[in-house]
């Protein structure tokens, strides 16, 4: 089924490392169920379970950068901008992978998994937010934002990019 550990303790500090298996099948994908169970808290939706049970799926990346580039993706990307029309912006997190822009980057730092970036699932999360609520601000209600336009020192992990 998976890994039963106690999610108050790994969500508190790193605890024991957790392996993930090898992956299987014909993408370089890997994956893994855990089953946490935390016994200082009951469970809030089951009156008549005494421990909180979360049951988490992950997927991982299991190739290195190098194959992403060896497949082509930034040249893809470099030649299907120019056919967007309408606002734009490309924007690059250094140290960021897929996953950071995920709860997953978040639910693996508490359990000490790596995914392969650079940032923590926590500043991860803050710069998504930032760039998300600064885009709905800008095209949902109209309100313009500094923060799509130019670099900010609040958030020097992102790069401003032209092709």
């Amino acid at each position: 089924m998976g890994t039963s550990a106690g999610a108050a303790g790994a969500l508190a500090g790193p605890g024991p490392a957790l392996r993930l298996p090898e992956p299987t099948g014909p993408y370089p994908v890997g994956g893994a169920s855990l089953w946490l169970t935390d016994t200082s808290r009951r469970d809030p939706w089951a009156a008549d379970v005494a421990v909180r049970e979360l049951m988490v799926s992950l997927w991982y990346p299991a190739a290195t950068r190098d194959w992403k580039l060896r497949k082509g993706a930034v040249a893809t990307w470099e030649r299907d901008w120019e056919l967007l029309a309408g606002w734009k912006q490309w924007l690059v997190v250094v140290g960021a992978v897929h996953a950071s822009f995920t709860d997953l980057a978040l639910l693996a730092d508490g359990l000490g998994i790596g995914i392969g970036a650079g940032l923590s699932g926590a500043r991860s999360l803050d710069i998504t937010r930032a760039y998300v609520r600064a885009f709905f601000d800008q095209h949902l209600r109209g309100r313009p934002q500094a923060l799509l336009d130019r670099p900010s020192p609040r958030y020097p992990e992102v790069v401003f990019c032209s092709p």
